[in-house]
């Protein structure tokens, strides 16, 4: 039996997650994965109303993204647009260990800005990607930098912009 989940919001995303945390932003999310609980027992096609960049390494469920399976190793992306869908299933290994993470954004936390247009023309948003991005050393110490940037912004609600 297949479930079809769509999470409509930032809230939506840490319901699935079950973490625990308050949204600290209700357009951006920064997600450790070795702090979620991902409980899928049916086979579940998800999809957001938000874009996805998932680093894992170490993935509990076989994942078909546009209809082959993503190849999650240390140091793989994915990259997902808005109403995208991900297939989950189930192929839990209790003893291993989840590492990575996840930034999650809104198309409006970008809507006003000239990257708004130009998301639709990076390729690895789109289905013709069969497997996931593999990242060098340097290219995901690079993201994994990024990622803590956007993290302290949305810990200390401050940046360069609003402080003006």
């Amino acid at each position: 039996m297949s479930v079809f989940l769509h999470l409509k919001s930032i809230s939506d995303l840490f319901r699935f997650f079950r973490l625990e945390q308050h949204v600290r932003h209700p357009l951006v999310a920064v997600i450790d994965f070795s702090k979620v609980s991902e409980d899928i027992t049916d086979k579940t096609l998800l999809s957001c109303d938000f874009y996805s960049l998932i680093c894992k390494s170490y993935n509990r469920n076989n994942v078909k993204y546009g209809r082959k399976v993503v190849d999650f190793q240390d140091g793989s992306l994915i990259c997902m647009a808005p109403n995208q869908v991900l297939e989950l299933e189930n192929d839990f290994e209790p003893e291993a260990v989840i590492t990575g993470w996840g930034v999650f954004f809104h198309p409006d936390l970008i809507r006003a800005t000239s990257l708004y247009e130009k998301m639709k023309d990076y390729s690895f948003f789109g289905y013709e990607v069969g497997e996931a991005l593999h990242l060098s050393d340097k290219e995901n110490q690079i993201l994994k930098d990024c990622v803590s940037k956007i993290e302290g912004e949305l810990k200390e609600n401050i940046d360069e912009h609003s402080q003006k």
